[in-house]
């Protein structure tokens, strides 16, 4: 994975005629920063190492991750170098006056890495009440996005880097970098995602096998039933009879005091 994202990076590291020169060193960070998200275990833990690693090859004064629509993993903000007090700010007040943001998810398609001095004249955004009574009292002078999406595309999340007024704006290659870490985020996002699912579907099916008695054969077959297989299909996984498959439905169906295929993956669902 080394040689790859180095193969990828490298490309533009070469590229300095278009202003897109990143040190080597840069890269390096870049690329130790990504192998480390591949051993991140939970959504959470994704999330706070991301804004961390980002931090070192990408220079900032504070960051946050805050969910955009319901189906956002986590529904509680993450930050880095604020006040998480200015979440309850934001929410209950000055997210009305973020025109910033309007702009941005307005887009026919939203960006995947956005940065607020692309979007907005800053005289102007002065002007603006969650600019100049939020953000620049909170040192967030400059700003660069990244927006997470979910597997149908629909937007789920994002993740806002900030600068001070003395650090200066964010570059093309701040952005380039980012473009570069969203792939390795999401594929890492629907790893520990799945994981979860398949976690807590193995939790309830062993409550169901303890608490009714099943046989390892019927756990295996209520878990391919859960995945949506048809009994055609259960068959072929295991290589047994249409058959054999109703006879250990009708089993299961007795013990855990349903009549139907339909009635049994609601008793398990009770269990979620």
């Amino acid at each position: 994975m080394y040689f790859l994202l180095k193969t990828i990076v490298g490309t533009m590291f070469m590229r300095e005629d278009i202003g897109m020169y990143i040190p080597l060193q840069t890269l390096d960070r870049f690329n130790a920063a990504v192998l480390e998200l591949y051993r991140c275990d939970s959504t959470s833990e994704l999330i706070d190492r991301t804004l961390a690693y980002i931090q070192t090859f990408i220079p900032y004064e504070s960051a946050a991750y805050f969910p955009v629509s319901a189906s956002a993993e986590l529904e509680a903000p993450i930050s880095v170098g604020l006040d998480e007090r200015i979440f309850a700010q934001y929410h209950d007040y000055y997210g009305r006056f973020d025109c910033y943001r309007t702009i941005v998810f307005g887009q026919k398609v939203i960006p995947i890495v956005d940065r607020a001095s692309d979007f907005l004249r800053f005289a102007d955004w002065g002007k603006n009440e969650h600019r100049a009574d939020f953000l620049l009292p909170n040192n967030m002078h400059y700003l660069l996005g990244l927006q997470l999406f979910a597997d149908g595309g629909a937007l789920m999340s994002t993740i806002s880097l900030h600068r001070t007024n003395r650090q200066g704006d964010f570059g093309d290659a701040d952005q380039q970098l980012l473009r570069l870490l969203s792939p390795h985020l999401q594929e890492n996002l629907r790893r520990v995602q799945t994981k979860a699912t398949q976690d807590n579907t193995a939790l309830v099916i062993d409550r169901i096998r303890t608490g009714y008695g099943l046989t390892p054969r019927e756990v295996t077959i209520l878990q391919l039933l859960a995945e949506g297989r048809s009994n055609k299909q259960i068959a072929e996984q295991l290589c047994i009879s249409i058959d054999t498959v109703k006879t250990h439905l009708r089993s299961l169906f007795s013990k855990t005091k349903v009549s139907s295929r339909a009635k049994l993956l609601g008793r398990f669902m009770k269990f979620m």
